[in-house]
């Protein structure tokens, strides 16, 4: 639809409510909305948080986190 601003707002609430999924969706809608600065803190934060709370655990899910943590 379009609202990627509407989205980052509801997945970062999402994220502070405890959602797992949300993490990922967001990194999408920051894409989107070019806000390259706020993916690269994102990744940086969920890499150093590691395995933590297991959002790491699957391959592709940490090889996604990795290359948007790449964006310059």
């Amino acid at each position: 639809m379009g609202l990627y601003r509407d989205a980052i707002l509801d997945f970062t609430t999402a994220i502070e409510n405890g959602s797992f999924t949300a993490n990922i969706d967001i990194l999408a809608s920051l894409l989107r909305n070019e806000r390259y600065s706020k993916i690269k803190s994102y990744c940086a934060s969920l890499l150093s948080i590691g395995n933590q709370n297991g959002i790491l655990q699957d391959p592709s899910i940490f090889a996604y986190i990795n290359a948007m943590n790449l964006f310059r």
